[in-house]
């Protein structure tokens, strides 16, 4: 291969590393984002930068969710990015939550994949966000498993019942656990689990409230169920978690969003 075509090759990689970013910054809203193995951003996209205020996604460059986020989320997500790490493999619309410095907390089904070298080593992590719309009605059954997610991000805080949501989206029951853990990699319960987890997340670090309150408020069937799960998925009692998070702030304290309620999450 000649100097000319080499050159001619790398030229032609340059193009189309700026044509797909220019198309990446133009996703409606989508947040894109890529870290090494210590959690730092090596990529973010616009509108990843726009959800945290800033005037261009360079100033996030190097930066970590801790540096970023309220410290009780940043550790959540690195986490979560760990299990990433560790096992290598993916995890596809994951719902968690996202602070942004202008609309408060948001509900966002996140995709998570692993960054492999030529070997198959891990070299850190990529993913993206989108936020989950709630609609101001209920769901329409011809939305299938649309309409059970955000039927179950709504109504959170109460009892699944399996039942009502196979009739929403036109399956029976077995099928719509099938369907659903195949669609979004856990099954409607654990989704579940997650939601209320992070509602109470939010929750312990954002006041003074009773545990018992939260556990109630949050889905949980009492203080001691909330203790249990909490633990098991964060490493530590909800007490604890406080404790960790009692002085958390944003850089700027105008920039601190108003966390929501567990109620109105």
């Amino acid at each position: 291969m000649t100097m000319a075509s080499n050159a001619s090759r790398e030229c032609a990689k340059e193009v189309l590393s700026r044509t797909f970013g220019s198309l990446i910054d133009l996703l409606p809203d989508i947040q894109i984002f890529a870290k090494d193995m210590r959690g730092r951003f090596l990529f973010v996209n616009q509108n990843f930068a726009d959800k945290c205020g800033k005037a261009s996604a360079d100033q996030l460059v190097g930066l970590t969710d801790l540096e970023i986020w309220p410290r009780f989320l940043g550790k959540k997500y690195r986490q979560d990015d760990e299990k990433i790490l560790l096992a290598g493999k993916t995890r596809v619309e994951v719902v968690e939550l996202i602070s942004t410095c202008r609309t408060g907390s948001e509900w966002h089904a996140t995709t998570k994949i692993p960054i492999l070298g030529r070997g198959g080593e891990v070299l850190g992590v990529a993913g993206f966000t989108r936020e989950l719309k709630r609609n101001a009605g209920k769901p329409e059954r011809s939305r299938g498993l649309e309409g059970v997610r955000a039927s179950l991000i709504e109504d959170y805080a109460r009892p699944l019942d399996m039942e009502k949501l196979a009739i929403l989206a036109c399956l029976s029951v077995s099928q719509l656990e099938r369907r659903f853990k195949a669609a979004f990699n856990t099954t409607p319960r654990n989704y579940l689990i997650g939601l209320r987890l992070h509602a109470a997340c939010q929750a312990i670090a954002g006041g003074d409230e009773q545990f018992s309150k939260i556990a109630r408020d949050c889905g949980f069937y009492d203080q001691s169920h909330l203790n249990h799960i909490f633990k098991r998925e964060m490493g530590m009692s909800p007490r604890q978690y406080r404790q960790e998070n009692l002085h958390a702030r944003w850089a700027d304290p105008a920039d601190a969003p108003e966390l929501v309620t567990a109620r109105s999450a």
